[in-house]
C-alpha cells in the first residue's frame, strides 16, 4: 500500500510543480511585454485559469484514488 501512496504523492507534486511552473512562465511573459493589450492579458488569464482549475480537478481524481488505496484495496 505505501508504494501506492507514494506514487499517487509523486504524482500530485509533479502536478503541482507543473501548475506553478506554468503560472509563473505566464506572468514572466506578461511582465515582458511592454504594450498594454488587453485581448492578450485576457488570454493570459484565461490560459491561467484552465491549468489551475485543471489541476484542481486533477487533484480530486487523485483524492479519490488515494481513499480507494487506502479503504477498499486489499492487500
Amino acid at each position: 500500500m505505501t508504494e501506492s501512496l507514494i506514487v499517487i504523492l509523486l504524482v500530485f507534486v509533479g502536478i503541482m510543480f507543473g501548475v506553478l511552473a506554468f503560472c509563473l512562465r505566464e506572468r514572466k511573459r506578461a511582465l515582458a511585454n511592454k504594450a498594454v493589450d488587453a485581448r492578450r492579458d485576457e488570454q493570459a488569464d484565461n490560459r491561467v485559469a484552465m491549468v489551475l482549475f485543471g489541476g484542481i480537478l486533477v487533484g480530486a481524481l487523485l483524492a479519490l484514488i488515494t481513499a480507494y488505496v487506502v479503504f477498499f484495496r486489499t492487500y
